[in-house]
């Protein structure tokens, strides 16, 4: 007797997100280099069906590099605060922000050794286009509570604190594990050069 279509698909989903797991934990060790083979014996399912939902390795670096991105954008930079302060509640994110990459044993392979892989830096352009974007919007909001200078374009302002944010955090993973800054220190040197760029106060 054949199973439901909703049995169906929760299995599915259930062997996609056994194999996701299996995959980052392997990636961890193997400091971004998987097989398929490997993943499926970890996941306990046959390697067939592994390429049966990812098509091939690519497809499924491709996979667990999404959900990294998924939880950082739900965690921290697309996360809503009640923090009615705008300074405040972005310095809350910046913490955040330092507080995920260094408590995630993925950021240093993801934006480590797999960063110049072209699947990966596809879905980094797409996931960085849509911070952007998003960070425009929240600028636009600093300005007109009149928090933040208005003689830069909110884009610019967000691309900038963006980008230069994101490379201070893979500056310090790659530093040797008893050398890294604290999660808080580097959300400090970071908060401290982003304040000059953003608030009316330097302008």
């Amino acid at each position: 007797m054949n199973k439901p279509k909703k049995s169906r698909v929760r299995d599915a989903s259930i062997s996609t997100l056994t194999l996701i797991n299996a995959a980052n934990e392997i990636m961890i060790e193997g400091n971004g280099h998987i097989e398929m083979a490997e993943v499926a014996r970890r996941a306990q399912v046959s390697v067939g069906l592994a390429y049966h939902y990812f098509g091939s390795k690519a497809g499924l670096i491709a996979a667990v590099v999404e959900a990294f991105y998924d939880k950082l954008d739900a965690e921290v930079l697309f996360s809503v605060s009640h923090e009615s302060d705008w300074l405040k509640r972005e310095w809350e994110r910046t913490l955040n922000l330092a507080i995920f990459y260094q408590s995630n044993p993925l950021s240093t392979v993801i934006l480590g050794s797999l960063r110049r892989e072209s699947i990966v830096v596809d879905i980094e352009q797409a996931r960085i286009t849509a911070q952007i974007e998003e960070g425009t919007r929240n600028f636009q909001k600093g300005q007109r509570q009149g928090v933040i200078r208005q003689d830069i374009a909110a884009h610019d302002l967000a691309a900038f604190v963006l980008g230069g944010v994101r490379e201070l955090m893979r500056s310090a993973l790659q530093q040797p594990q008893d050398q890294r800054p604290m999660a808080e220190d580097l959300a400090k040197s970071a908060w401290k050069l982003i304040v000059p760029c953003i608030s009316l106060e330097y302008k």
